[in-house]
């Protein structure tokens, strides 16, 4: 319940949002990019070659057409694939591509739907649930990411320097898959 607690408040931490004006904004090509532009689906639409960055909007998509289903599983599985690409990528100013890419979906969302989203995926992914056993079982399904996440890697300040390699070279992705989703969506490993 304290890491389900974690995950919304993390979410609904990122709806009102205001950018700075005084900031400046330096981006790399590739920075949060989007490789396929998807629509609002069924998670079992979804392959192990979509990242964050493609379904982030889709998100968006169901949330504005009030399909709060399909906008909470999406949720749940861009979320998983987030928190893969953190463990897997070297550069930590890199891993806040997923907080950008939440507040560039979800900033100007209407706030009655994004409340009534809000309202809905903390039920909807309660530990326990029958809703997010099905959402884990359609995840694994899918597999873990099948992709270099380059929208990430060119969000970090490591992108401006081309002299290392991105990723751990000794990543274990298996034992980090089953790491993420027990940890971070609460599904059963098994």
């Amino acid at each position: 319940m304290k890491k389900l607690l974690m995950v919304t408040l993390c979410f609904l931490s990122i709806f009102g949002c205001k950018t700075n004006s005084l900031l400046s904004n330096y981006n790399t090509q590739g920075n949060l990019k989007a490789n396929y532009h998807l629509e609002c689906i069924d998670l079992s639409n979804l392959k192990n070659y979509h990242t964050p960055a493609d379904v982030y909007p889709a998100i968006k998509k169901c949330i504005e057409s009030d399909n709060l289903q399909f906008a909470s599983q999406l949720f749940a599985f861009a979320g998983v694939y987030g928190k893969f690409d953190m463990k897997r990528v070297k550069d930590r100013s890199a891993h806040q591509a997923i907080a950008v890419l939440r507040i560039n979906n979800f900033s100007n969302i209407d706030s009655e739907k994004s409340k009534a989203f809000q309202n809905y995926i903390q039920d909807y992914l309660k530990q326990g649930s029958q809703e997010l056993e099905n959402t884990c079982s359609q995840i694994k399904m899918i597999g873990k990411p099948n992709y270099i996440p380059m929208y990430m890697v060119n969000h970090g300040i490591s992108a401006f320097n081309n002299n290392n390699t991105p990723l751990y070279e000794n990543f274990d992705a298996e034992v980090s898959w089953s790491e993420v989703l027990d940890n971070y969506l609460h599904c059963s490993v098994n």
